[in-house]
């Protein structure tokens, strides 16, 4: 994520959750999630993975869903080892700009929809995706973040010759 556009990126966050929730109060169990995820973001934006190791479980579980030739994609278990593919992950792409299409929380689980543009390091080639991630939380700690993207639209970024179905 660019430092510099995600104040605006987080406040849309909060604006879309309190949108699709007009009833969300400022100690709802759905507004302390989203605080949450606020602050995994900041964390993300300013590359500080001790602090993202610090709003997470210990048995933190972290699963990408695309194609596999897609270097992002996989299934990590544990703080650790999902920290070290958080940092790898977010290594490869410069020049985020996320935008948040919609939030909804309920119970124990909140629904973030989004869209971005960026580069890919390794290639410099420009890329957007939609995507959708969903947050569980166990006890108030995040426990499990999965994430869905429109895999498509990223893979030529990532591939020296793309090889897409027509």
């Amino acid at each position: 994520m660019t430092i510099g556009e995600e104040r605006s990126f987080l406040d849309r966050l909060m604006d879309s959750y309190r949108a699709g929730d007009p009833r969300a109060t400022e100690d709802s169990p759905g507004m302390r999630m989203v605080r949450s995820i606020q602050s995994v973001y900041t964390a993300i934006a300013l590359q500080n993975y001790v602090a993202i190791g610090e709003l997470i479980s210990a048995g933190f579980e972290l699963e990408i869903i695309g194609p596999p030739e897609i270097p992002i994609v996989g299934c990590w278990k544990g703080r650790e080892d999902a920290l070290a593919a958080i940092g790898r992950n977010f290594g490869m792409l410069e020049n985020q700009f996320p935008r948040i299409l919609g939030v909804v929380a309920q119970e124990s689980a909140v629904l973030v929809m989004g869209y971005e543009t960026g580069r890919v390091v390794a290639t410099q080639r420009d890329y957007t995706v939609h995507w959708v991630q969903w947050y569980t939380f166990r006890d108030g700690i995040l426990s499990r973040v999965l994430q869905i993207f429109d895999s498509q639209a990223i893979q030529p970024a990532f591939l020296d010759k793309p090889t897409l179905p027509s």
